[in-house]
């Protein structure tokens, strides 16, 4: 529903209260307590094929399942007359191996939702939120009210949410979909959700604490700041396990290390360490921490992990895990196994006295081009992954992790690129180097800045147009390429555009309004500007519209007769001497 309409619908609703109606409308309470972070679950029909693809006696029940299964119910469905695997205009299902829809049993592609479970770690609670309508098709999105939040517990006065633990920082799902765990600051343990439980209304125990261990049974009693999930496939068509799936990672600011625990038993497995200059190594499972809750031990300094995030790239085989420290100026890449194991460990420095408070790592991106970047391998001499990393000077700090191996400076003056004609060479400028442009005017740092005084606080990386192609006009709302989503401390989210595959990468001389540097460079913020590519005036264009003299004095481009556009100049920038 439209702002509009909304509108509309609360004055009709006023309007009748003023015309004598005693009836009291219950307002629908959707509001959530300051969460902040929230995890996704999948549940809807499931066919447990047994592993021997769909049968018509194979059980129907009404289950949780790994998000891949929703995920391809937002797909295309294929046509009639589908052409065979491999011949051209084949459409994939848009189900998994056995979730088909069979002859006379209830269609399975109806009736799965998406259930959102959020955070609220000042009231230590979990509020679980369902999409009614079920999971959209691919872009689609939701209306006011198709998006509802679940009362907890119905036999108490309100909405209620469920309680989970004392100051809970972080939630995540596993792979099979059927738990949620949360990881308390406030009692140094887990919580684990029972994701069935809690959407049948079951009255059995839909929370569970879990204790962090040692490898030799000793609980570990220091306060985590972070916690994300191993991403491992998990089957669809089997019945949920007894117990959560995979690996957790969990930041322990205090105890200066990431702690690999097994999410079944809570028994830490491997752990990635950080000494009191920030170097990080790859160790056992036996962390020997500060206690934090109960009888409290003192802090060593040291490296305080405080933020992860990890990627999962089957085109690159790349799984590789991204660790930020708030106290020291350094962003720590783990390389992980097929097990999700860490492995080797690489760190890149930061300009300046700074922490890190938010990471987001990219997928290997083909940079350049503008099209067909999701079907095709990584080029080495395209290739780039990139860490994200929010700084606590103001500024998002963004890192190459292939091939560069070090920082980029986002605050290049553009109008010092012009004359690059390789898109490669605009892919990370190295701060400080020979070759490396100016920085613009008050540029701070080498991170990306934002308008005024505004400050990011979280990032995360996202791809978009997936299998689009880019022969759509330019526009700031037509999305085709990877992109970062910066949200700041004035309530603003920032798009800012890592490679946009629908804008051309360098500029035209012939044409100097067809792409602008500011915008086409990648790490810039993504503005709202519409005019994006303009070539000028083509054949048969009136004699006041002549393209001979357009750098300087073309008035166009031409909208509507009247001529859109501002001054610009083809020679590069340059400081007028002194008379």
């Amino acid at each position: 529903m439209s702002r509009r309409r909304s509108v509309l619908a609360v004055l009709g609703v006023l309007v009748a209260a003023s015309c004598g109606s005693t009836e009291q409308e219950q307002p629908q309470i959707q509001n959530l307590d300051r969460p902040i972070d929230a995890a996704i679950a999948c549940h809807g029909n499931l066919r447990i094929t047994g592993g021997d693809g769909a049968q018509a006696g194979d059980p129907l029940v009404f289950s949780p399942m790994p998000l891949e299964a929703c995920r391809l119910r937002t797909l295309e469905a294929p046509p009639d007359g589908n052409p065979a695997p491999g011949q051209p205009g084949h459409v994939p299902p848009n189900w998994a191996p056995g979730q088909e829809d069979l002859p006379d049993q209830p269609e399975l592609s109806k009736g799965s939702r998406w259930y959102i479970f959020a955070l609220q770690s000042a009231s230590g609670t979990v509020a679980v939120a369902e999409t009614t309508t079920g999971v959209q098709s691919d872009g689609g999105g939701y209306n006011n009210g198709e998006i509802n939040v679940r009362d907890g517990d119905l036999l108490v006065p309100g909405k209620n949410a469920l309680s989970v633990g004392s100051l809970p920082v972080a939630i995540t799902g596993d792979p099979s979909g059927c738990f949620m765990t949360t990881a308390n600051a406030g009692s140094c343990d887990l919580s684990v959700l029972d994701v069935d439980r809690i959407i049948s209304r079951s009255s059995d125990p839909l929370v569970r604490k879990l204790d962090v261990t040692t490898p030799d049974g000793m609980p570990l009693l220091a306060r985590p700041a972070a916690m994300i999930a191993d991403q491992r496939d998990a089957e669809i068509g089997v019945a949920c396990p007894l117990e959560p799936q995979g690996l957790l990672y969990i930041a322990y600011p205090n105890c200066h290390a990431v702690a690999v625990v097994d999410a079944a038993t809570g028994g830490v497995v491997s752990s990635i360490r950080f000494d009191a200059a920030g170097n990080a190594t790859v160790g056992d499972g036996n962390l020997v921490c500060p206690a934090e809750c109960g009888m409290r031990e003192p802090i060593a300094d040291g490296g305080r992990p405080v933020t992860l995030d990890l990627v999962r790239d089957d085109v690159s085989a790349n799984r590789r895990l991204a660790i930020g420290l708030d106290n020291r100026p350094v962003v720590t890449v783990v390389d992980l196994d097929a097990t999700y194991m860490p492995t080797t460990v690489e760190q890149y420095e930061l300009e300046g006295d700074v922490g890190v408070i938010d990471v987001a790592i990219t997928k290997v991106i083909n940079m350049t081009g503008t099209a067909g970047w999701i079907e095709e391998p990584p080029s080495p001499l395209r290739a780039a992954q990139f860490v994200y990393a929010v700084a606590n000077d103001g500024t998002v700090r963004v890192v190459e992790t292939t091939t560069r191996d070090h920082e980029c400076d986002t605050q290049v003056d553009p109008r010092y690129t012009r004359v690059v004609t390789d898109a490669r060479d605009l892919i990370c400028y190295q701060p400080g180097q020979v070759g490396t442009p100016p920085r613009r005017a008050l540029a701070r740092s080498p991170g990306i800045q934002f308008p005024g005084d505004d400050a990011p606080l979280s990032v995360v990386v996202t791809e978009a147009g997936v299998g689009k192609s880019s022969q759509y006009h330019p526009a700031p709302t037509y999305l085709v390429g990877h992109f970062a989503l910066v949200s700041s401390s004035f309530g603003l989210t920032y798009v800012v555009n890592i490679d946009d595959d629908n804008y051309a990468d360098t500029e035209n001389s012939a044409y100097p309004l067809d792409s602008q540097l500011a915008l086409a460079m990648p790490h810039q913020l993504r503005d709202a500007l519409t005019v994006r590519s303009q070539q000028g005036p083509g054949a048969g264009t009136s004699p006041e519209e002549e393209d001979d003299d357009r750098l300087c004095n073309y008035p166009g481009p031409f909208s509507n007769g009247a001529p859109v556009g501002g001054p610009r100049a083809e020679d590069e920038p340059a400081i007028n001497p002194a008379p």
